[in-house]
């Protein structure tokens, strides 16, 4: 069985689709990246497994995709997810054939979970929430170098502890506003 989870329509026109299947041999539900041409004609099919992932499925694999972004300048996607209670992974993807450029884990103190990326003309800013089990719970903000994945710089922002204020709990996506 497969599941798939996002599309993403490239510069050229083509369309990349994200997605999961079972794989027998690793007893796993493998990470999918399908490419299709503008006419919907299957380009590639490429299979990725983790790492992080242990035998097995459920929690052992999990990988929440978040974000898929194609570089504007250089064309270059870029997948953003997160593991069950590993860190949380930015994987930069060559559009053409599918094979990794390069793929790093960035971790937090506490259980993290990415929740976008804003492609810059020289890094990437990853963003991910983080809580722990004495009810605070933090935004990150990782700068990454495009050009290999190097960590730049990480800022915490700590939300507030109190149950009852406004916070962070979940995240969808990261939108850039050019104002």
């Amino acid at each position: 069985y497969s599941f798939f989870y996002k599309p993403l329509e490239l510069r050229d026109g083509s369309i990349m689709i994200t997605g999961r299947g079972f794989n027998p041999v690793t007893v796993s539900d493998d990470f999918i990246l399908v490419k299709l041409d503008n006419n919907g004609n299957l380009v590639w099919n490429k299979t990725y497994q983790s790492r992080f992932w242990q035998r097995g499925n459920g929690s052992a694999d999990v990988f929440g995709l978040h974000d898929l972004k194609q570089d504007p300048v250089t064309g270059d996607v870029y997948m953003t997810g997160y593991h069950w209670s590993d860190p949380s992974a930015v994987t930069k993807i060559d559009p053409a054939d599918g094979h990794i450029i390069w793929s790093n884990a960035y971790d937090t103190w506490s259980t993290n979970r990415a929740f976008g990326v804003v492609v810059e003309p020289t890094r990437l800013l990853l963003f991910l929430l983080e809580y722990n089990s004495s009810n605070e719970s933090y935004i990150n903000v990782v700068g990454i170098d495009k050009s290999n994945g190097d960590t730049l710089f990480s800022k915490s922002i700590r939300q507030t502890g109190d149950l009852y204020a406004a916070r962070l709990f979940s995240g969808d996506q990261v939108v850039k506003m050019n104002n």
